[in-house]
């Protein structure tokens, strides 16, 4: 990335590139997405002492994101889903078992 694209990408509006394009390329896009999910699902864990909840929306709210997202962000989003969507699954396994 040049000096100039940074400049660019903020005087043209693509402020999400600007602020994640360097933190996914660099940690990579399944890193990254384990690092969305712990952010969301293990606050609500610590409270409530239940995972299925908040694993459940974030699938549901993934697999609504990934049509919507251009490529390198709908393969983190993909991430979300399989990882928070596998969290669920558990999570319901050890409520009902």
């Amino acid at each position: 990335m040049n000096q100039s694209e940074p400049m660019r990408k903020l005087v043209e509006g693509d402020w999400f590139d600007l602020l994640f394009d360097s933190v996914v390329q660099s940690l990579g896009e399944g890193t990254f997405a384990m690092f969305v999910v712990g952010i969301i699902v293990i606050p609500i864990y610590s409270r409530t002492g239940d995972a299925s909840l908040p694993a459940i929306l974030l699938t549901l709210f993934a697999g609504t994101l990934i049509p919507m997202l251009p490529g390198g962000l709908s393969r983190v989003a993909w991430g979300v889903f399989w990882i928070a969507g596998a969290i669920a699954v558990l999570g319901l396994i050890q409520r009902f078992r």
